[in-house]
């Protein structure tokens, strides 16, 4: 669930709006429907009271046997038999334009709990008509309720009625026997006589028992209280309908928003970096507004998160722990789509690798739409990189001291909308001064599916580092950059998570790529183009080579690596106060590129140190195959 608690957040406008739609629909729904007024009547059942019984042997009434009764008579009230009876009983029901159909759907009975009572409830439009129906299906349910009872006196009336004129005709019939025996000494005149006389007394109780019964019968229910005007309240269902429509909006905001996590392709993880694109997962780093403000300046938890970048680089292998000027190296910061940070994180990790001691040159390689003296806090160099590689300057003149101990700014210059050739054809000489004056350079580099550009630097870097958004990260995309770093750049590559939702606890974690049964001497690249659209519409294709062998440097590390020249000596810079200045601090005096020194030339590299196989020298050499 974690692992999708940034999509439910991100998609958690969609509840929201359904919510609001579908309650607005509601109570356009329910504003549509005319009020409706309720009042109620209420009927008090006496089980057993005096007149309500057939037989007098009941004299009061029964407390227990009434609230039973008074349930039933609650579902007895909105039956069809019961309303057709009403409905016959008073014609000012029809003359409202109401049916047994229209009672049924407009009265409720409902028994009390504490007492035998029960209320009928009517709903109608106006409040005359709420009143005339409660009044009126209480008063019919006791002529109702008085007519079954009168019903069935009758009929034990005429029960006992038909039994005494059986036994009055037998009557008869044994008199007319024993007056044609006419002797008491005669057996059956005997019998007869026996018959005759048990006859009687059944005559007599028949006769006792017709006596006993009362001529009418009463209703053991009784209307205790009429419903009036003023008792007449508005219960519209406005609120009932709002209420089962905003239910029904989120129910479906919950679905589409299900949906949308299951199509949504964005990595939902930093442990699916590895799983779904194969590179390394470097670290994240979360929202930080002071990160945001002054990337160089980071402190708190923005800083430590950017360490821990820094640590990942070192633990998969992107970073070698061999890079020293005058051998330093080229690491390329860049992102699959415009807009995802790289460039806060190129100043961020700049000022993290200088306040250990690194020297770190930050160059601005976005030449179309350069910012990274910007994140920097300073203005651009008309020379810049773009002069550079025009040849209009040396690289001392270009390269500006930040306000950072021991990191320098080389700036795009003037934006050029077409530095592809130039880049090509001089960025590598370039890149071969820079790494004998610092131990790293960092290139602030373009979005890799914006144009070629990102990937010809890729192709002149040591490693790159991917920043991702998390917010706008879709793996699509980010195959597409992984293939042109790894295929066709041929790199190591690494990914960086940008803004990522804070976790309160294990917020650290690192992977290195998974390794390849792929020989490390010899890599084929495999004939492929690859599309790439950008945020702006356009398109880049780049196609590789068909089958071509790369072959890489298969010498090992060297048993030692030569001690970090100190700062003072480093060739190329000015000396500095032996002083540690934190990060963010403004040192008395900066290191600085000495225009025209003698150390800015090229130099061969020394003999004790492998030159690493995705660096490019500073003079083409003949034959090399990348």
């Amino acid at each position: 669930m974690k692992r999708y608690l940034p999509s439910i957040k991100r998609y958690s406008w969609i509840l929201l709006v359904c919510i609001v739609v579908s309650s607005i629909i509601g109570f356009m729904i329910g504003k549509s429907l005319p009020p409706v007024f309720q009042v109620s009547s209420t009927i008090l059942v006496q089980t057993g009271a005096p007149g309500t019984s057939i037989t007098t042997l009941t004299s009061s009434p029964d407390p227990t046997q009434s609230l039973a009764e008074a349930n039933t008579y609650a579902a007895e009230i909105p039956t069809r038999d019961v309303m057709t009876f009403i409905y016959k009983q008073y014609p000012e029901l029809a003359a409202k334009g109401f049916s047994p159909n229209d009672l049924l759907a407009d009265i409720t009975a409902v028994p009390s709990t504490t007492s035998a009572t029960v209320a009928v409830t009517a709903s109608a439009t106006t409040p005359a008509d709420a009143v005339l129906l409660a009044n009126r299906v209480a008063d019919g349910f006791v002529l109702y309720s008085q007519q079954q009872a009168q019903h069935e006196l009758d009929i034990m009336r005429q029960g006992f009625q038909t039994q005494l004129t059986n036994y009055q005709q037998q009557q008869k019939q044994l008199e007319a026997t024993l007056a044609k025996i006419a002797n008491p000494n005669d057996p059956n005149y005997i019998f007869t006589n026996n018959s005759l006389t048990s006859v009687n007394h059944t005559i007599d109780q028949l006769q006792s028992q017709l006596l006993s019964l009362p001529q009418t019968v009463r209703s053991d229910v009784s209307v205790v209280q009429h419903a009036e005007l003023g008792d007449v309240t508005s219960s519209g269902k406005t609120t009932i309908i709002v209420a089962a429509t905003a239910a029904v909006g989120l129910i479906l905001g919950i679905l589409i928003m299900m949906l949308m996590i299951f199509l949504d392709d964005r990595l939902q993880g930093d442990d699916q970096v590895q799983k779904k694109l194969g590179l390394a997962y470097l670290g994240s780093v979360g929202t930080h507004k002071e990160l945001d403000a002054a990337p160089t300046r980071v402190a708190g938890k923005a800083l430590e998160e950017i360490g821990d970048v820094y640590a990942g680089l070192r633990l998969t292998g992107l970073i070698s722990t061999t890079w020293r000027a005058p051998q330093g190296g080229v690491l390329l910061v860049t992102s699959a789509q415009e807009a995802e940070g790289k460039t806060t994180v190129t100043a961020a990790l700049a000022a993290s690798l200088a306040s250990v001691g690194s020297s770190v040159v930050v160059i601005d390689g976005n030449l179309r739409k350069p910012g990274t003296h910007l994140a920097f806090g300073m203005g651009g160099n008309a020379l810049g990189l773009s002069g550079l590689l025009k040849g209009a300057g040396a690289v001392d003149d270009a390269v500006q001291r930040s306000n950072i101990p021991n990191v320098w700014l080389l700036p795009a210059g003037t934006p050029n909308i077409e530095p592809t050739f130039l880049l090509e054809q001089k960025l590598p000489a370039i890149l071969a001064q820079l790494r004998k004056k610092c131990d790293f350079i960092i290139i602030d580099g373009p979005a890799m599916l914006s144009n070629a550009d990102g990937l010809l630097l890729a192709s002149m870097a040591d490693c790159a580092m991917l920043v991702v958004d998390v917010r706008h990260c879709k793996v699509q995309l980010l195959e597409r950059a992984r293939d042109l770093l790894v295929t066709l750049a041929r790199i190591p590559a690494g990914v960086m998570l940008n803004r990522v939702t804070k976790r309160k606890r294990n917020t650290f974690y690192a992977a290195a790529p998974v390794a390849t049964s792929t020989p490390a001497s010899v890599e084929t690249v495999t004939s492929e183009t690859v599309s790439n659209g950008n945020g702006h519409g356009q398109k880049t294709e780049v196609a590789a080579v068909a089958s071509l062998p790369v072959v890489r440097a298969s010498t090992p590390p060297p048993a030692s690596v030569p001690p970090t020249p100190a700062m003072n000596s480093l060739p190329g810079f000015a000396p500095i106060e032996p002083t540690a200045f934190p990060m963010g601090a403004v040192p008395p005096r900066y290191m600085q590129f000495q225009p025209g020194s003698q150390d800015a030339q090229t130099k061969p590299l020394p003999p004790n140190i492998p030159p690493s196989p995705g660096r490019i020298p500073a003079s083409p050499q003949p034959g090399r195959t990348e």
